[in-house]
């Protein structure tokens, strides 16, 4: 997920949680650049989006090609 706190956006793994100072961003679209850059996994479902680490992504297959 990326979520909204005190004027800055975190990137945050849906399946481990993974989140650290690097994941902060003053953008909502560095946030998005980033998981895309280092090839996190997103995934639309229903009204909501999940995005997921390399590390949680190759655990559980590449689902996404």
């Amino acid at each position: 997920m990326i979520d909204k706190e005190y004027g800055k956006y975190k990137l945050i793994c849906d399946c481990c949680g993974e989140n650290d100072k690097e994941l902060i961003f003053d953008t909502f679209q560095e946030a998005v650049d980033y998981k895309n850059d280092f090839n996190w996994l997103s995934m639309k479902i229903g009204e909501d989006w999940f995005n997921y680490c390399q590390s949680c992504k190759e655990s559980q297959g590449d689902i996404n090609g």
